[in-house]
């Protein structure tokens, strides 16, 4: 074997740990990306794959993206995190040099790529179950143990695609199964832990593609059919969200005859009608009928948890418990919680503060979860630990910033910074904390202002045009993942969220490039 064969087939290990390590770990992501580099330093033929690499202009539109953070650094202030920013979007740099002055890999390897990813996901999935289960908590992330669920959602939204394309266009009746399986597979696992970003995605995607399909294949009456069918779905969505807000409406009207109430427990013991520690819940105070002498010595009789300490989702178990009785109707007393079973016991340890969260599905839950923070905000509570209301906060925050810095932003290395000063300006309860925008678009024009935004959009839809990648449903869906995904989150300023998108849009440029030979593999 020569130098040149043995230090390609090194890269090429490189290439296949790194598929494998975007959905599972990010120490195995840098040390595959240092392998692809140490293979291009021995395998020599500098001159060849520098000529291919200037060839390529979806690499060069990767390469101007991390030009604009450096171009950042010459008005930023923060330059220890300007210089952490440049390390996580390394790969916007290494991965095209490498990959566009190495040897393009055969069509047979590149196809194996795709089932390595799918079957990262998949293992990665079952550890998460499994992790999960055994250490009994409701807690979506523990779902994908080794990146970010949001992250992890976004690889089996693109690896869906990919093997539908398999199952579209191979003949091999196995590898369809096979792919069949999967995507069955990613469906339930998405049910299970409910990431709503992915499942949201996974919709537009099908709705855009069953629409195009029907739009050029279908004749008039079928046009119209898959019209009201269309509409009836979107009516069906409408009248489950107002489904779950009237619950909370209903609540909401309701008026509390406090001199009426009784002050004690079947028991015999007197109730505290709390109206300020536990607050509200759907127009309801949750502290009504608490009966402080009968409830703890009622739950260590159920539970081995003490009372007073944590639930195993790190939260006060006084209050899960509360806030489940009151979800149920039930009075906060020994006999309400005799009422509930070993189960709903099993579930209060575990964290879950309302039973019907473990009734609903991930769709409904997210709304009953974003109308309860929504409410607490009103009632001047704050965040109180809900996402979405915080991406409104944060959103909010993100807008001042740009009208004080609008043509090009406040730099590479200061947005931390700027996210800081401008949410103690506002008296946010989120200004302890070091989140972001959680809206790429949001992020870049903060950093580098309208100006980089432009630039941002055009990196996203300049390789359409390159090889007609337009034509491609592959690398579109693929775009329609990250353009969605980055309306709620920053995608791409984590080292998984990078990594993922600039791998994939270089690997779907090769799938889509099927045909074409590059000779400078000796």
């Amino acid at each position: 074997m020569t130098r040149e064969k043995l230090f390609y087939y090194i890269y090429l290990l490189g290439f296949m740990s790194l598929v494998v390590a975007i959905p599972t770990s990010n120490y195995v992501m840098s040390l595959s990306q240092i392998i692809m580099i140490g293979a291009w330093l021995f395998y020599g033929h500098y001159k060849i794959g520098l000529k291919q690499l200037l060839n390529k202009k979806i690499a060069w539109v990767f390469i101007s993206f991390y030009l604009l953070h450096i171009l950042g650094l010459i008005y930023t202030t923060d330059f220890a995190y300007a210089i952490k920013d440049l390390r996580t979007k390394l790969p916007l740099l290494v991965l095209p040099f490498v990959i566009f002055t190495m040897p393009r890999p055969s069509n047979k390897f590149l196809q194996l790529i795709v089932w390595l990813h799918a079957l990262a996901i998949f293992l990665a999935s079952l550890i998460g179950i499994y992790l999960a289960w055994q250490k009994g908590y409701v807690n979506y992330r523990l779902y994908s143990p080794g990146i970010s669920h949001i992250r992890f959602g976004l690889n089996i939204c693109l690896s869906a695609v990919l093997l539908l394309y398999d199952i579209i266009h191979r003949k091999k009746l196995i590898p369809r199964i096979l792919a069949s399986l999967l995507i069955a597979w990613y469906i339930v696992y998405l049910s299970l832990f409910g990431s709503v970003t992915a499942i949201v995605i996974l919709g537009i995607l099908l709705v855009i593609g069953i629409s195009i399909f029907i739009i050029r294949h279908s004749p008039v009456w079928g046009k119209i059919i898959y019209s009201f069918i269309l509409t009836a779905s979107i009516l069906g969505f409408s009248f489950l969200i107002k489904e779950t807000l009237q619950l909370i409406l209903h609540h909401s009207k309701e008026k509390i005859d406090f001199a009426n109430l009784e002050k004690f427990s079947a028991d015999g013991h007197a109730y505290l009608h709390d109206t300020v520690y536990f607050g509200k819940e759907f127009g309801q105070y949750v502290g009504l009928y608490y009966c402080p002498d009968e409830l703890p010595q009622a739950w260590a009789k159920r539970s081995k948890l003490d009372y007073y300490g944590k639930d195993l989702a790190g939260q006060p178990l006084m209050a899960t418990i509360v806030r489940y009785l009151n979800s149920k109707g039930l009075r906060k007393d020994a006999r309400g919680l005799a009422q509930l079973s070993d189960e709903e016991i099993g579930w209060i340890e575990k964290g879950v503060a309302n039973a019907q969260y473990m009734q609903s599905n991930a769709l409904k839950r997210t709304i009953m979860e974003f109308a309860l923070g929504y409410e607490h905000f009103k009632e001047g509570s704050g965040t109180r630990g809900n996402s979405i209301i915080q991406r409104f906060e944060l959103w909010r925050a993100s807008i001042e910033i740009i009208k004080k810095n609008p043509v090009i932003g406040v730099g590479t290395g200061d947005v931390p910074q700027a996210f800081k000063q401008q949410l103690m300006a506002m008296h946010s309860d989120l200004s302890h904390t070091s989140l972001r925008s959680h809206n790429q678009y949001l992020s870049i024009t903060i950093a580098f202002g309208i100006i980089g935004l432009l630039w941002f959009l055009w990196i996203l839809l300049y390789p359409l045009k390159i090889n007609q990648l337009y034509k491609d449903w592959r690398y579109v869906a693929f775009l329609i993942i990250m353009a969605v995904s980055m309306i709620n989150e920053d995608t791409i300023e984590s080292q998984a969220g990078i990594t993922y998108y600039v791998f994939f849009s270089l690997f779907l440029y090769l799938l889509s490039i099927e045909k074409e030979t590059m000779n400078n593999f000796p």
